[in-house]
């Protein structure tokens, strides 16, 4: 953890911050590449933004301590505290890509393989965090 005068920062969560844009910036090459519209990308990447961080906490919250949580709901909201979980980001990721494609009425197939290439470079950047928090 760095102290930045009253604000304490994380290396979780620079790290997760790091790989989140580093992700975008290797699927914006592969959108340009490949013809496709980048504002498709930034569309989508709002959804998925959303149903990571969503669904990462949701994860934490309903698989890990329900019955705190449920007996606490303002503690859901404070992702400090508990964290967030990789298997309920996957979860939120792919709802939120399913929903995204629904809205916008494009093929599921159509993007499916240019966003998944960047998951395990946020992946990895969130476990090279987690290490560093111990």
């Amino acid at each position: 953890m760095v102290h930045w005068g009253p604000i304490a920062i994380r290396w979780y969560g620079v790290l997760f911050a790091s790989g989140i844009i580093l992700t975008y910036l290797l699927v914006k090459w592969i959108f340009s590449r490949e013809g496709y519209p980048v504002s498709d990308l930034e569309s989508v990447f709002v959804y998925l933004f959303l149903g990571l961080i969503i669904g990462a906490r949701l994860g934490e919250v309903l698989f890990y301590e329900p019955d705190f949580f449920l007996s606490n709901p303002r503690e859901i909201i404070k992702i400090w505290h508990g964290g967030l979980s990789s298997h309920g980001a996957g979860i939120g990721l792919f709802t939120a890509y399913i929903i995204w494609t629904r809205k916008y009425k494009v093929k599921f197939s159509k993007y499916a393989d240019a966003l998944a290439i960047g998951i395990p470079i946020t992946a990895t950047f969130v476990r090279i965090g987690n290490f560093f928090n111990a």
